[in-house]
């Protein structure tokens, strides 16, 4: 039997919650290869069964304001989940959305030597621009949800794959129709 692939997935709110255990059913659906899958991230991506499951996603916050009240209790979430990623050591981390947090934990992550997928891309077309030089350094695939962002991240020799939106799938299986 082969060896299982274990795969880090750290999503942060609720939209990336959902989009994580979407994503953590269809991995366990489609590989050929027995998964491992840990998480962070909320309810959602608990009922999964996901691993040493954290909950990140109770953190929410909302404004620069609320940011920084909770800057202590997102360092030291980041500490306690950068301990389980270098005790697991993944073969892959899959990071969902929530820039301001994910791209500080992919340069930590990086630095482990373990690949980084960064699934539902920040938005760096609309703010924040200079956030592709990080990512730049530490993602080794960038999976976007638009498809005009494929080139955003080509035009920075990012590898990239435009994945369509997860939202569409949901409406399709609620039977709302375009």
């Amino acid at each position: 039997m082969r060896s299982a692939k274990k795969i880090y997935i750290i999503a942060g709110e609720a939209s990336g919650d959902l989009h994580g255990a979407n994503l953590i059913k269809n991995l366990k659906t489609l590989s050929k290869t027995p998964l491992e899958i840990y998480g962070v991230g909320g309810d959602r991506i608990r009922e999964t069964g996901a691993l040493e499951f954290f909950d990140l996603a109770h953190f929410h916050v909302t404004g620069l304001t609320d940011a920084l009240k909770k800057l202590p209790q997102y360092k030291k979430a980041g500490e306690t989940i950068l301990s389980k990623i270098e005790k697991t050591r993944p073969d892959l981390v899959i990071l969902i959305d929530n820039p301001g947090f994910n791209l500080a934990m992919a340069k930590r992550i990086h630095a482990f030597k373990i690949p980084i997928v960064y699934y539902i891309a920040p938005q760096v077309w609309a703010w924040a621009p200079k956030r592709v030089l990080t990512m730049k350094k530490t993602i080794k695939k960038v999976l976007v949800v638009f498809e005009f962002e494929k080139k955003i991240f080509e035009e920075n020799d990012i590898p990239v794959a435009w994945v369509g939106h997860p939202l569409k799938d949901i409406m399709e299986k609620a039977g709302v129709q375009d």
